[in-house]
């Protein structure tokens, strides 16, 4: 990771590092470095969102990217950046990411829902449609391979909420996009994301329950959020995002390990229409602000998703689905 920063062709660039308590040889290596665009800072197990925080606190660059430490970046990113600050000087910029899974490799679509997703890439949009479509269409929701200005976040106070553990890069990210002026959506992948399928496509039931708890905590802090902006407009987007990811920790945990391209063509069969009807959105939503317990919640969750996903994959079955 560090090495495919450094070796960059563009170098007018801050390398900060935050060790979050590490107890393998992480200092060792870190010392082997003798950049001076290096910048190390040590924190005690404070966890990711801490880490990240800190690292924008002590930012001295306009513009922040985020780079997880398995990953590793293709050369010409920070080139393409600075390349699209000075043309288009937008507040963010986001980059779709190659994802490697199984020795295979795919795009990580900067909306998951590519096909229903009709906006051009490769220029700019407001921040307030980008929530929007981010909403809609299932936008991607990960921490890396976007690039944010610096005062947007500092101006504004927006930080990864530390409370929650699974489902801040939502929070994190509708909030930049909120206050964003303008976007710019590029088409070219630079972010090479690395992952284990134990991680990304197999996920057991008390695993799942936990990342759906914490998206509900994320889907309350947005309700908060837009209460405070007095942007109750927006709900209705943050009540389809938040239902689009409990909808995608469930398709992780009962469709199991499999090549990514076909759980991308699985999971769009799991969004189209049938699935998200008025009637079906309606009950979702009650369960979801309703007072039961949150394993009830999520039990009557997994037990709607399951009879909608049965109907889709009948219905393409047959060859009876609806034009």
């Amino acid at each position: 990771m560090i090495s495919s920063i450094l070796e960059q062709s563009f170098k007018d660039f801050e390398l900060i590092i935050v060790d979050d308590g590490s107890t393998d040889p992480t200092q060792e290596v870190l010392k082997s470095f003798t950049d001076s665009r290096i910048r190390i800072f040590s924190q005690s197990n404070c966890g990711v969102s801490s880490a990240r925080n800190l690292g924008i606190l002590k930012a001295r660059g306009e513009y922040i990217t985020f780079v997880d430490s398995d990953d590793y970046l293709l050369n010409g990113f920070f080139k393409d950046i600075y390349r699209c600050i000075k043309e288009y000087r937008s507040d963010i910029l986001l980059y779709p990411m190659r994802v490697l899974a199984h020795k295979t490799a795919c795009r990580g679509h900067l909306f998951w829902d590519e096909v229903k997703y009709r906006q051009k890439y490769g220029c700019l949009i407001s921040g307030k449609k980008l929530f929007e479509d981010f909403c809609r269409f299932n936008g991607n929701s990960g921490a890396c391979s976007k690039v944010f200005r610096r005062d947007l976040l500092i101006q504004n106070n927006i930080i990864y909420p530390k409370q929650i553990a699974y489902g801040e890069d939502i929070v994190f990210n509708l909030k930049s996009y909120f206050f964003a002026k303008d976007v710019y959506l590029s088409e070219e992948e630079f972010y090479v994301y690395e992952t284990s399928s134990s991680w990304l496509f197999k996920d057991n039931i008390k695993t799942s329950y936990w990342q759906i708890k914490h998206i509900l905590l994320a889907h309350q802090e947005m309700e908060k959020f837009l209460m405070q902006y007095k942007a109750k407009d927006l709900s209705a987007f943050i009540n389809t995002n938040t239902i689009n990811h409990i909808c995608n920790r469930l398709l992780i945990t009962f469709w199991g390990k499999s090549n990514p391209d076909i759980d991308q063509k699985v999971y769009a069969l799991c969004l189209s229409e049938s699935v998200f009807e008025k009637k079906s959105m309606r009950i979702k939503l009650k369960i979801l602000r309703s007072k039961f317990p949150k394993r009830i919640k999520l039990s009557l969750l997994y037990s709607l998703f399951l009879a909608s996903f049965i109907k889709n994959l009948l219905w393409n079955l047959l060859g009876l689905k609806k034009k």
